[in-house]
């Protein structure tokens, strides 16, 4: 009996401390500890450093400890395995995301079965408004408290979807289904390698190999066609807000309207400016206009910052900092029109069917973001759009070196105007 105990205890020696090993290789720990130790022993004294490097020993010891937990049960769990855990990581904004939910609802059409549990890694709050939490197949993980050791799979996208990892083995067995997915996926992550390793740095490159293929930025996910996305937003995007309550409690029950916005990301680019964003004069002078031409219309300026928006004087309602996402939602289906330099709020009004915009473009592609029941306005300042061909496109015009927009400012009044009378006269092709 002394020597089976002893046995145990040395084969759970051996495989703790070699697990301890692979974690401290994997995460570089003591060589960032010891970096960290010298510089401040010069600065802060030994005393300090002493305590310091306790703390992050004790820290370090629980998480590596939690660690060998996760995967020791992972491997027990493998041993009768029942399903896949698959991580979708995304990134980018609220478009991106809007894009990715539609990418996913071909995915799962086509090979994804019940032997898959899908969760997504999210970073932004606006995930919450777009995957719903009544759905079974998919949980929501925030990007904080993501372990890819949890995981049999990983697929990051942005733009083009790549291949994090996948056990390959797990997946053929379980769901071979899958696998005919991941083993494509696979081979076009080893093509776009360097625009994957460099993005966003490369996403003028991804964009320029989109438009040579013929696709639109909805269609970039279907890599080698397989999915066969279309311009048509196939996912059913959830609504929570009560429509006909909210439209009333604003005053909008059975009125006509015509939104306005000039917005972007600003936790990704600053509150300030947005080399795309139409002018500010230029879009509180659109607002009268408006006023004058349509008298029968309400017209109503929303966004999300009073910094990127310009002098709500003259709209019939303000809601600028007053809405939820939910709530523009409402007000992005049920518009007679919507007025927006190209970006996520154009995005979410097409994926919920809302409807015709005026969409002005700049140093985007009307080719690559334009949808073909929008009217998309580009004039011809510049001869090709500017989107990351330098790392700082949206602070400054490329061709004036000034923090201007040309390519915006050349957008005049009377084209807004008329491209709304052809909307809400029918002009163009409903969609």
């Amino acid at each position: 009996m002394g020597l089976f105990l002893f046995v145990i205890i040395m084969f759970l020696t051996f495989f703790c401390i070699s697990e301890f090993v692979l974690l401290i290789k994997d995460n570089g720990i003591f060589a960032r500890l010891c970096s960290a130790a010298l510089k401040m022993a010069n600065k802060k004294g030994m005393l300090y450093t002493f305590f310091f490097c306790f703390k992050f020993c004790v820290r370090t010891i629980y998480n590596i400890t939690k660690k060998i937990f996760v995967r020791f049960v992972n491997r027990l769990n493998h041993n009768t395995p029942q399903f896949i855990n698959l991580a979708i990581v995304v990134e980018g904004g609220l478009g991106d995301y809007l894009l990715t939910a539609n990418w996913l609802e071909y995915v799962r059409n086509e090979f994804i079965d019940n032997t898959v549990k899908i969760f997504i890694v999210y970073h932004i709050k606006s995930a919450l408004a777009i995957f719903p939490e009544n759905d079974t197949a998919i949980s929501l993980l925030k990007s904080s408290s993501y372990n890819p050791d949890s995981f049999d799979a990983e697929i990051r996208i942005t733009t083009f979807p790549a291949l994090g990892f996948a056990k390959e083995e797990l997946i053929k067995k379980i769901s071979p289904k899958l696998w005919r997915y991941i083993e494509q996926l696979k081979l076009f992550t080893n093509e776009i390698r360097f625009e994957f390793d460099n993005h966003p740095k490369t996403v003028a490159l991804m964009s320029a190999r989109t438009l040579i293929q013929g696709k639109k930025r909805i269609q970039e996910p279907d890599f080698y066609n397989i999915l066969g996305i279309t311009e048509d937003y196939r996912y059913n995007l959830p609504i929570k807000e009560n429509e006909d309550s909210y439209l009333a409690s604003i005053g909008l029950k059975d009125r006509k309207y015509i939104l306005v916005h000039r917005g972007w990301d600003a936790s990704a680019n600053g509150d300030s400016f947005h080399v795309k964003a139409w002018s500010l004069k230029s879009c509180g002078d659109i607002i009268y206009r408006l006023k004058e031409e349509f008298p029968e219309y309400s017209i109503v300026l929303f966004g999300l910052s009073r910094n990127q928006a310009p002098n709500p004087k003259g709209c019939d309602l303000d809601l600028l900092e007053k809405t939820s996402l939910e709530q523009v939602k409402v007000l992005l289906k049920h518009a007679a029109c919507l007025i927006d330099n190209e970006g996520g709020m154009v995005h979410l009004r097409h994926a919920l069917r809302g409807g015709s915009s005026v969409v002005l473009f700049g140093s985007t592609s009307p080719e690559l973001f334009g949808y073909s029941e929008n009217i998309n306005i580009r004039k011809n300042v510049c001869s090709h759009w500017c989107e990351w061909i330098t790392a700082d496109w949206t602070q400054k015009c490329i061709k004036t070196e000034e923090k201007d927009s040309p390519c915006m400012n050349s957008i005049t009044s009377i084209d807004i105007i008329e491209s709304v009378r052809k909307i809400i006269s029918g002009d163009i092709n409903e969609y």
